[in-house]
């Protein structure tokens, strides 16, 4: 039977510090399976070993999945020349892939990230914004996004040369000591607690974080990070819609536009399966192929 049905590629971090990731979408992918008609013959790649190439030429009929940003970036357009539609459950396309016919994303976007980063700081009373972030190129635009933030917030942006290099973001005076600091971490989830700790223990911290995972970076019995958030005011900036979730919703809506071809022994595929998949998600599209209302919340940790 698997012979007959189209193939769809699942890209999924199956070691490393996004795992987590992987063991959600395959987790979602096996529950729909369980209970659902077979509508197509699944594929896993790791994400970690860069099978881009395997994925693009490999006659799928979708792909769904990606946990890195940057590995998102970069495949992502070569998904779209190939004609493959691509569904992101964690992950922004990245902004040479936003808008690109195909390319549906049940992440909320970066800009909101900021916007709730900054909105947070200014309500937990704080005068200044230090920025620390990753040397990686997937977190210096969001770094200068805060900082231009904070600055038209009347905040003053901090830069902190992040451990491990990479340039400080934004431009400010200095760090004071009488209190009204708030330090943003902007890094992957394995490089927070670092990042975290070099706030010095002064203020709140507000660091990125994602729910539905079963892990938190900085929880107790977690690994290389457990207890990395002892004595730190901890704060979490995190989507609304939890990993799980979003996992569940794209995979849903792909089983759902993929089930329409069953009956008639071949799915639809380029176009006709994307505007399937948009018609079965159940949610508004907005311009950039991403539900509209999808957003952020800051949760303490």
């Amino acid at each position: 039977m698997a012979g007959l049905l189209p193939k769809v590629a699942v890209v999924a971090p199956l070691t490393g510090p996004r795992a987590a990731w992987g063991a959600v979408l395959l987790g979602r992918l096996e529950a729909l399976r369980a209970t659902r008609p077979e509508v197509a013959d699944w594929r896993v790649h790791d994400e970690t070993r860069g099978e881009v190439a395997d994925v693009s030429g490999g006659g799928y009929a979708a792909v769904v999945g990606h946990a890195d940003p940057a590995g998102a970036e970069r495949a992502v357009p070569r998904y779209a020349a190939a004609g493959l539609p691509c569904l992101l459950p964690f992950v922004r396309p990245g902004a040479g892939a936003e808008g690109l016919a195909g390319v549906l994303s049940w992440a909320p976007d970066g800009a909101g990230a900021a916007r709730a980063a900054v909105e947070a700081a200014a309500g937990l009373g704080a005068r200044r914004v230090r920025i620390l972030h990753d040397a990686e190129p997937p977190w210096q635009g969001p770094a200068r996004e805060v900082a231009e933030r904070a600055a038209a917030a009347g905040l003053v942006p901090v830069p902190v040369p992040a451990p491990g290099g990479g340039a400080p973001a934004g431009a400010g005076e200095g760090d004071g000591e009488d209190g009204g600091t708030v330090s943003v971490v902007l890094a992957a989830p394995h490089r927070c607690p670092e990042l975290a700790r070099a706030a010095g223990g002064r203020g709140p911290v507000l660091v990125p974080g994602e729910s539905g995972l079963g892990t938190v970076p900085f929880g107790a019995g977690t690994g290389a990070g457990a207890g990395a958030g002892a004595g730190l005011d901890l704060w979490f900036v995190r989507p609304h819609a939890c990993a799980a979730t979003r996992a569940h919703r794209a995979l849903e809506a792909l089983f759902r536009g993929l089930e329409r071809g069953v009956e008639r022994g071949a799915g639809p595929r380029g176009a006709e399966l994307v505007a399937a998949v948009r018609g079965e998600a159940g949610v508004v599209w907005g311009a950039g192929g991403v539900p509209v209302g999808a957003g952020w919340e800051v949760v303490r940790g």
